[in-house]
């Protein structure tokens, strides 16, 4: 399977950069001033450069989501709660309730979020 990247134009130029360091053509130092990085900052992404390529400096995606990402079939469990059993309830005692009664623990402003969805 061949995987496809979007890259963007900072990219291409931190790629050069590194590419003229790697040969020993600039060195870091000139480097961290046109790339605005810092030092140490070039040394982690030149070693993942030299390890990996092209590929080591394109941004990648965390494996799996956030820990405390709602998903969207619990956004769409609490909508449905607050239409059907809790229409009248303010956001701090509808919080309770999830709690209480159906197991969904979320801080008041994720709640607050998802309502004003």
């Amino acid at each position: 399977m061949q995987v496809q990247y979007i890259v963007t134009e900072e990219e291409l130029k931190r790629a050069e950069v590194i590419t003229q360091v790697v040969n020993g053509c600039m060195s870091l130092r000139q480097a961290q001033e046109i790339l605005g990085l810092s030092y140490r900052q070039l040394l982690r992404i030149k070693k993942r450069f030299i390890q990996e390529g092209f590929e080591g400096l394109l941004r990648k995606k965390p494996p799996v989501p956030q820990a405390l990402k709602i998903t969207q079939s619990l956004h769409e469990q609490i909508i449905n709660l607050r239409k059907s059993l809790y229409w009248d309830f303010n956001i701090l005692h509808f919080k309770d309730k999830l709690k209480e009664c159906h197991g969904i623990n979320l801080s008041y402003e994720s709640i607050r979020r998802v309502l004003l969805k």
